[in-house]
């Protein structure tokens, strides 16, 4: 299967593109970190109150279903940043995240670390995932995700020079539910989310996601409850330019955003978390 998946990218991106940094990693010298300009995350200014939410390392048979069930009982759409092998290896999921309306971007071929790899070897990856993404019949992603949020200038470039965007996040789920205790963790996430933030959650990579599982629903019914809405990054990137548009022709007028309509407590986040008991 190995050997098939590098003739899909090699067939997909040109007889130049040789994947076999994909069994044997390269001993090129390491490329530079792409400059702060090329690196910052993309920010999205909006008037309305709606999130992008973003979910990387899949698909993953043990976390992606649960994920789009979650996001179609909450009328929610996400943005998947794949990685080319996992796309590869269940397609099936990733053709169910385009029928359901979601939007799917690249996350390179193998989710290596961009900066330890040689600038011809961060280009192959960067391709190779957009080009098994294509071949599985996606749209061309519109947007990439560096693999631990670390970029590099032959990787912007590589991304760039195919049509896609790069962009990182606002919040992290695993950063508050991972590290210490959820419900506080939960907490600092939803009092601090606000228009236009992005929010990364995974759907795959470790072998236990049962904490991002849990914390999910959690997080969606407390930001819905406070008027929050779900977007795919292209209906943020829709969104803002239309504010952007308006405040051209609106100038010197500040377009009101509602406050939160409910407090929240440590408890109240703890109570919430227990109706999402492990499984």
């Amino acid at each position: 299967m190995l050997r098939r998946l590098a003739w899909l990218v090699a067939s997909c991106t040109g007889a130049a593109l040789v994947v076999g940094a994909l069994i044997t990693p390269a001993q090129a010298a390491p490329t530079k970190r792409a400059p702060s300009s090329a690196s910052s995350p993309i920010r999205f200014p909006l008037s309305g109150r709606a999130v992008a939410l973003t979910f990387d390392d899949g698909p993953d048979p043990r976390w992606t279903p649960r994920v789009l069930a979650l996001l179609a009982a909450h009328h929610a759409h996400a943005t998947f940043f794949v990685t080319g092998r996992n796309a590869y290896l269940h397609a099936a999921l990733l053709r169910a995240e385009l029928a359901a309306g979601d939007e799917i971007a690249n996350h390179t071929l193998d989710h290596p670390l961009l900066t330890v790899l040689g600038a011809a070897q961060a280009r192959r990856e960067v391709r190779g995932g957009a080009a098994v993404i294509r071949a599985l019949g996606a749209p061309p992603p519109r947007w990439f995700r560096p693999p631990y949020g670390q970029a590099t200038r032959s990787g912007v470039e590589a991304a760039a020079a195919q049509g896609e965007r790069m962009v990182l996040w606002s919040w992290c789920v695993e950063r508050y539910v991972d590290h210490e205790d959820a419900a506080l963790g939960l907490r600092a996430m939803i009092r601090g989310t606000g228009p236009g933030d992005i929010i990364l959650a995974h759907d795959g990579g470790l072998p236990d996601r049962r904490r991002t599982m849990q914390a999910l629903p959690v997080l969606l019914d407390e930001l819905a409850h406070r008027g929050f809405h779900f977007v795919t990054l292209a209906q943020l990137e829709v969104m803002s330019r239309t504010r952007a548009e308006h405040d051209v022709r609106h100038a010197g007028r500040r377009a009101a955003t509602p406050a939160p309509s409910a407090a929240l407590t440590s408890s109240s986040v703890h109570e919430l978390l227990d109706t999402h008991e492990l499984r």
